[in-house]
């Protein structure tokens, strides 16, 4: 055993000297050692201090126990976690730094450092020490963990998928991982780069070992009903959600997840009550008001669904869809010109989106402004790939375009006059 194992054993059995309190005011005010203390009972003299969060005093010691022997792996490694309590980075920096000059096979050197690079935003640099620790240890969860996480924030997938096979040899090998309460996040770190690379069958097997490994962890479920949902597995998916708001009731994102997918089922009460929710929960971001405004919408509660689009124009005016679909409802509560304003306000930020076209080319000729409703008659034909028919518009609802019975009506007299 090296003597930084040995020093740190020994002060984590607790063995060695009882140092009093007039002891330690004696020696942090400046007292030299005396020969009944000796370096081994000082070490442990500080590491009762940094325990018990006297950290400055602490670091007084450590630097005279350096002074007196410079040559000492275990001071150094000992001061980088009073310094880390301190969060005093360029120090922790230094002082790894020498210690990996005496001890360059000490795989906590580089994880002490790396992880102080990566605090202070310089991820190449944190990347470099990853890559060294994991040379040195490869047994340790923590460690794949960090790698892993400074990998997936940098999005380098292929060095990262290259990583986590590393893991699962190790984990293969039947040697035992260090500091397991790490290993969840490991196969969900291993998952996101693999969804991001379209293997989503193997992303959702390593969320499950995820949610083996930790099954109170909402974020877990979370993601792996994003990806059923992606495989359009949607019972599957709200299972998921379901659980992740069991387990986390006041996370407004997995509320808005939720409704995502009752929204894919076609259970737009549900989905409008987990919007409903989310706003409760303080996410006042347009896009929920966006997609509140559209469940009303489906609802047929045409005058709720018209105050949130006015919301959100008022905010934005200029969102193509929300113009759109704001000119729909103003047809259906029948507002027809400001329907039409809409209508030209949409066709002004998309030419060539159909859902326009056709509602203004109708809106038009219910207001009897023929020539305008017939020009856009032909820009249909002209700027889409779609005939200007009368079949049209079950064309575009097997397009997953939605039309109500009233506005198909006013399409339809479009081709009986």
């Amino acid at each position: 055993m090296n003597v930084v194992s040995t020093l740190l054993l020994a002060c984590m059995l607790g063995t060695g000297c009882v140092v009093d309190a007039q002891e330690i005011e004696n020696i942090v005010e400046g007292e030299v050692f005396t020969s009944t203390k000796s370096s081994e009972d000082m070490y442990q003299l500080v590491w009762k201090l940094y325990k018990s969060n006297k950290h400055e005093e602490a670091l007084k010691l450590i630097d005279k126990l350096i002074a007196q022997d410079k040559t000492i792996s275990a001071y150094y490694e000992l001061k980088c976690y009073i310094l880390i309590a301190l969060k005093r980075n360029a120090t922790i920096i230094e002082t790894a730094t020498k210690g990996i000059a005496l001890d360059p096979d000490n795989h906590s050197f580089y994880d002490i450092r790396g992880n102080t690079y990566y605090f202070d935003l310089k991820p190449e640099l944190a990347r470099s020490d990853y890559q060294k620790v994991l040379q040195l240890e490869k047994n340790n969860a923590r460690y794949y963990n960090n790698y892993l996480k400074l990998l997936n924030e940098m999005r380098k997938d292929d060095e990262l998928i290259n990583v986590f096979k590393l893991f699962e040899n190790s984990m293969v090998s039947g040697e035992d991982i260090k500091e397991p309460r790490f290993i969840a996040d490991v196969y969900f770190y291993g998952a996101l780069a693999y969804q991001r690379q379209k293997d989503n069958l193997r992303a959702v097997d390593l969320l499950g070992n995820a949610i083996k490994k930790s099954p109170e962890a909402a974020m877990y479920y979370n993601n792996r009903g994003l990806i059923f949902q992606d495989l359009n597995k949607l019972e599957a998916a709200k299972k998921d959600l379901d659980k992740a708001i069991e387990l986390d009731r006041d996370n407004p994102v997995y509320y808005e997840n939720r409704y995502a997918i009752f929204f894919d089922l076609k259970k737009y009460q549900e989905a409008q009550n987990d919007l409903l929710k989310v706003i409760s929960l303080g996410n006042s971001d347009l896009d929920i008001y966006a997609a509140l405004a559209l469940t009303y919408d489906v609802l047929n509660n045409y005058p709720k669904a018209a105050e949130y689009y006015d919301l959100v124009l008022r905010k934005n005016p200029n969102q193509t869809m929300i113009l759109s679909n704001y000119a729909y409802a103003l047809f259906e509560l029948n507002q027809l010109s400001k329907a039409i304003e809409m209508f030209e306000r949409a066709l002004v930020t998309d030419s060539a989106e159909v859902d326009i076209l056709v509602g203004l080319a109708v809106l038009y000729h219910v207001d009897g402004k023929e020539n305008k409703s017939k020009d856009l008659f032909q820009d249909i034909k002209i700027k889409t790939k779609y005939e200007a028919k009368k079949q049209l518009l079950e064309t575009l609802e097997k397009e997953d375009y939605r039309f109500s019975s009233k506005f198909k009506a006013a399409w339809e007299n479009c081709f009986s006059d």
